[in-house]
């Protein structure tokens, strides 16, 4: 790419991110030994395509960025110890909504000459055409995981 990439964002990583996870243990009364926790990721918006000219060639269709989204996670555990063995059971679940695709549109417009060429810039006889733009991301699906552990 040369210096046409430079300073530009790769596709699909968001400016802004934040994660925030969070665990809680009980020590102590009916509850001793079990823990919960949860977890937020949030993504701000991204680029679904990148805009990088071509030798001043920009691109003539531009598909639009895709929003923010927020993901949550949540983790249950208990942890016990039977006769001389240290056991730990865990229960994870990722994406808990089961958010999995964002898809956005826009439109662009574009020239379209006689001989079916396709420009941003008019030229004499070209006409002004709406172009539909789409664009969409698949994530991964919720997902639980129950694990076992010993300690000995």
């Amino acid at each position: 790419f040369g210096t046409q990439a430079v300073g530009v964002r790769i596709i699909d990583d968001p400016e802004h991110a934040f994660r925030l996870f969070t665990n809680y243990s009980f020590t102590e009364g009916r509850f001793r030994g079990f823990s919960v926790g949860g977890g937020a990721l949030y993504d701000g918006e991204r680029q679904s395509v990148i805009s990088i000219n071509n030798g001043g060639n920009r691109i003539a269709r531009s598909a639009p960025d895709f929003d923010a989204r927020t993901t949550f996670n949540l983790n249950l555990g208990y942890r016990k110890k039977f006769g001389n063995q240290n056991w730990n059971f865990r229960l994870n679940i990722s994406n808990l909504l089961d958010d999995q695709k964002i898809e956005v549109f826009n439109t662009s417009q574009v020239y379209v000459g006689a001989n079916g060429s396709v420009s941003i810039t008019e030229r004499p006889g070209d006409r002004l055409v709406e172009v539909p733009n789409r664009a969409r991301r698949y994530f991964a699906p919720r997902s639980i995981r129950f694990s076992a552990s010993l300690d000995f």
